[in-house]
């Protein structure tokens, strides 16, 4: 209990920290309080002293993360200064080259900074007359993107863990340009990232300046990955790295979308499926080396710690491997596993890491979905009612009619029921997140689930079997890979085919912050609807009404709202009317680049504005800048006429 409510509290005070800022203090007294009551109300068995204990976990967390993601932002703010300047640097390379058009991209860590420009070598001066200290003192864990361009004055080649020498300019990330748009600035801060220095001239200092044990995890990772694709076609290879390794940058962008629009997209970042396979094969190889139990639970969480660095800490793997590891310590500990207690931990500590985690999309679809199946879902009673329901309905089935058609069916029933349990408590949990990021629901998400769950447990187990098998003996490995690469295969077909079925992606505008705490109200009403009076029937119906309501509801504006749309090179603006019809004047564009501002800026933007149709689309003109992009709306049939004038 005491770890859920510090839970709770950590990520209140992040979004206080983000967001709430100068209202902040206000918003936690009432927030303390209404605690207070909601727990002095509901844990009658609770003495009032445990409440009081809670209530100031609860108030001690916020303030604590509250304050440490201040401290986070002033220090972000001190690399921004220097946005737009030139700089020279000393950096360690802690990644491999990433190509991208016309570049490549290095993620570095900064170990001191210099500023060349006059202006700010004085502003570094009087900091350090006063404070003497710059930005040398948070460097140790500044990051920056480096971009070193084609035919620039640089050196052709960086190697992981390189200590180098760089003079480029600064530039601080991007914040939305959009209302409710992509915020390249949060996003980079999830990633512990301050911002991008382009090149001007890169030294080579030393050589492998980097911890020995991240050198190995990272040459083994790399060696893992060039022995997989050499040995497996290039489809099944890019998807068995995604699968075992978490690297999905070897999976083409067409795969990517499939898996996406057949809401499979999960099974691309490792998570508690993935880790609960990884577990079975360990286990099982131990259990047939004899090793006693106690020792080989030991050996399991210095695996894990061991693939939590391979794969690179994502949150999702974060998580799961965390709770798989406190699991593991209470039964060497011999104390009683907490599934709710494991979770808090698990969150506390990946927020502690990096709070902006709290805005990853992994994140919250992995702790979502966690607790959909936790809260939804009673294990030991689901499971207690499949099997009595199971042998109910094989021995009417029997006596009715003694065939054997009745038992395959018993048993292909048996099978679908818990993976569809599963399937409907996550999505319960992660629809509004799904509908926010994404703007998207599925309807056909069982069918894809149940279908691909068997493949995906298969596939699985069938790539660690590999890539172990790879590492020992590796024309073996061969023969198993004319097996594996049929399998991943049909893994991405049934992607491939479940995204292409009618309401497998229904397009939504974006949800209010009050409907997704109304949706969420509702399903905690629902778990506890038996403790609920008479009313509930209505209640029910009337915050399903307040849900729905903006979607087919427009009421009339006071005034005329004109908005103009940042589609970069272009134009764009939004018109609405006091009566509701909207009409859009250009789309933006661009003759080069493969961005397509339409679907990426013009339509997000729509859909966040609670728009779904445009009544009129003009053009002032027929560049590719006005309306190159604006075609795109036309395709969706989001614009009942358009002109040109």
């Amino acid at each position: 209990m005491k770890m859920c409510v510090a839970s709770i509290g950590t990520i209140l005070g992040i979004i206080m920290g983000l967001y709430l800022k100068g209202i902040a203090f206000f918003l936690l007294a009432i927030s303390f309080i209404f605690l207070l009551l909601i727990l002095l109300f509901i844990s009658k068995k609770v003495s009032i002293k445990k409440n009081i204990a809670l209530c100031l976990i609860f108030l001690v967390c916020i303030l604590i993360f509250y304050l440490y993601v201040g401290f986070l932002e002033s220090k972000y703010n001190k690399i921004y200064q220097y946005d737009k300047e030139e700089l020279k640097l000393q950096a360690i390379v802690i990644t491999d080259a990433e190509k991208q058009e016309y570049k490549d991209v290095y993620t570095i860590k900064v170990l001191n900074i210099e500023a060349l420009s006059n202006s700010l070598q004085e502003e570094n001066k009087q900091i350090e007359e006063k404070n003497k200290l710059i930005v040398r003192d948070d460097e140790t864990s500044t990051k920056l993107l480096l971009y070193i361009k084609e035919n620039s004055n640089s050196v052709n080649q960086l190697n992981y863990g390189d200590k180098i020498e760089i003079t480029g300019i600064y530039e601080k990330p991007e914040v939305a340009r959009n209302e409710g748009g992509f915020d390249y600035s949060m996003y980079l801060k999830g990633k512990e990232i301050s911002g991008i220095i382009t090149a001007k001239s890169v030294k080579v200092i030393e050589k492998n300046k980097i911890n020995l044990i991240q050198k190995f995890i990272h040459d083994l990772k790399k060696n893992l990955i060039e022995k997989i694709r050499e040995v497996l076609p290039e489809k099944a290879s890019s998807l068995c790295i995604g699968l075992i390794l978490g690297d999905k940058s070897y999976i083409s962008e067409e795969v990517q979308n499939s898996f996406r629009q057949s809401n499979l997209s999960h099974m691309l970042a490792i998570s508690g499926a993935h880790v609960s396979y990884i577990l079975l094969g360990i286990t099982s190889l131990f259990q047939l080396l004899r090793i006693h139990k106690r020792w080989s639970n030991i050996l399991v969480i210095l695996f894990l710690v061991f693939f939590m660095m391979l794969v690179g800490f994502t949150p999702s793997v974060t998580r799961a491997c965390i709770m798989c590891i406190l699991t593991l310590a209470s039964n060497i500990f011999f104390t009683k596993p907490n599934v709710y207690t494991s979770l808090a931990i698990s969150s506390i500590v990946i927020l502690l890491i990096n709070p902006y985690y709290i805005l990853d999309i992994g994140f919250q679809l992995s702790f979502g979905g966690t607790i959909g199946i936790i809260l939804l879902m009673n294990r030991k009673l689901e499971k207690q009612n499949i099997e009595r329901e199971n042998k109910s309905r094989a021995n009417k089935l029997i006596e009715e009619n003694k065939e054997w058609k009745s038992k395959i069916l018993s048993k292909i029933f048996s099978c679908i029921k818990p993976i569809a349990q599963v399937s409907i408590s996550a999505n319960l949990i992660i629809l509004p997140i799904m509908a926010y990021h994404f703007n998207t629901i599925s309807l056909t998400f069982i069918i894809s689930n149940l279908l691909a769950s068997p493949i995906l447990a298969v596939s699985l187990i069938g790539s660690m079997i590999f890539i172990f098998i790879l590492l020992i003996f590796k024309p073996l490995a061969v023969i198993i890979s004319f097996i594996l690469s049929p399998i991943l295969e049909i893994l991405t077909f049934i992607a491939k085919i479940t995204g292409k079925l009618p309401f497998s992606q229904i397009l939504i505008p974006t949800p209010n912050m009050w409907q997704i705490f109304l949706y969420y109200l509702l399903l905690i009403l629902y778990k506890f609807r038996n403790q609920i009076s008479k009313l509930k029937n209505i209640i029910f119906i009337l915050i399903i009404f307040l849900i729905l309501a903006p979607y087919f509801i427009k009421f009339p504006m006071s005034n005329l709202s004109i908005k103009f749309i940042d589609v970069g090179q272009g134009d764009s603006t939004l018109i609405e009317t006091p009566s509701r019809k909207t009409i859009l004047i250009d789309g933006g564009g661009s003759e080069v680049g493969s961005f397509d501002v339409g679907e990426k800026t013009l339509l997000p933007f729509l859909l966040d504005n609670n728009i779904m149709q445009i009544d009129y689309m003009l053009f002032s003109h027929l560049d590719t800048d006005h309306c190159g992009r604006a075609t795109y709306i036309v395709r969706k049939n989001k614009s009942k006429k358009h002109y040109n004038f």
